[in-house]
């Protein structure tokens, strides 16, 4: 256990390096770069550079690594809200262009009526769910997953059976998400880089086929990074089913909850714990459960010792 939970540590480590310090790091040099290349800059500011004091260089270093991990820290923290932006959801107020992709989505998923299972891991069973873009149906699809099998809401669920996984489970998933959280960032940064390498040659006056490069690389290589991080959350998602076909039911009895024995009973049952559960104040979705549900399903106590009868039969010594 103790080796698990050292590589976990490890990871997270990793995870921050390489999804969020990393690219912070690169990204000034390399935005900067088509400008610094040209008419001789990249000479003047060496020059400018060794002319100063090695205390002068060692506090700029230093300096700089401190706003680059500061800003990691910041970037880590957004990885959730990234994720967000590759799935669409900033397109919803944009009504006309949000129900044209989600068309468009409805679309593609006609195309794979003779794909069955490729088309369950991309796209959500009920249309009405859909996202206008691939990442965000991918992960949809892999949200409604336990309440289409079960009738259980995984978004709600998955902080409670989160704590219920083994650890190296656990760790898994993270590394699976991880996976594709860092080719979002990669995605991100080579659109940042065109965006900011383009603009900062326009100032400049950088040559106008060096700003077009430039543009274009980074938004094809985005692209690319993008397109690529979409098997990589097929595999998150079908690690987060797997999660909650294994475990479900231990979280049910983590929670002190009588075990189903059908599978209706169990849809019931998560139906009503979904709404015990809702933050106090919200409605509940489908109706409160029964006054007395919460003592009727949890709290069981242990079955009584059943009484077992021992009979000692002793054989005799001949004579």
């Amino acid at each position: 256990m103790t080796g698990v939970v050292e590589a976990v540590v490890g990871f997270f480590e990793r995870r921050f390096l390489q999804n969020a310090f990393l690219p912070v790091l690169l990204f000034p040099p390399a935005a900067a770069a088509p400008v610094v290349l040209e008419n001789g800059r990249l000479h003047d500011l060496g020059a400018a550079w060794d002319a100063q004091s090695g205390t002068l260089k060692f506090l700029e270093i230093a300096a700089y690594l401190a706003l680059v991990w500061f800003v990691a820290a910041i970037v880590a923290s957004q990885w959730r809200n990234l994720t967000r932006l590759f799935e669409g959801y900033p397109l919803r107020p944009i009504r006309p262009l949000y129900r044209s992709a989600v068309r468009y989505h409805r679309r593609q998923q006609r195309m794979l009526q003779s794909r069955p299972r490729f088309r369950s891991r991309r796209y959500p069973q009920n249309a009405e769910r859909f996202m206008p873009t691939r990442l965000g149906n991918i992960l949809r699809a892999a949200e409604e997953y336990p309440w289409e099998r079960y009738g259980a809401p995984l978004i709600f669920v998955w902080s409670r059976l989160y704590a219920v996984l083994p650890t190296d489970f656990a760790a898994n998933i993270e590394i699976t998400r991880a996976r594709y959280e860092f080719l979002l960032v990669v995605s991100t940064w080579c659109a940042a880089f065109a965006a900011t390498s383009a603009a900062l040659g326009v100032i400049f006056d950088a040559p106008p086929g060096r700003v077009a490069a430039c543009f274009g690389s980074g938004m094809v290589f985005a692209y690319v990074a993008y397109v690529s991080a979409l098997p990589a959350a097929v595999e998150y998602g079908n690690r987060l089913r797997a999660g909650f076909d294994l475990y479900r039911l231990d979280l049910l009895e983590r929670l002190k909850l009588k075990p189903p024995r059908t599978l209706s009973e169990e849809e019931e049952l998560w139906t009503a714990l979904d709404n015990l559960l809702v933050p106090q104040g919200t409605p509940p979705k489908y109706g409160s459960p029964r006054e007395d549900w919460q003592r009727e399903r949890m709290y069981q106590e242990a079955a009584p010792p059943e009484a077992v009868l021992y009979v000692i039969v002793s054989r005799g010594h001949p004579d």
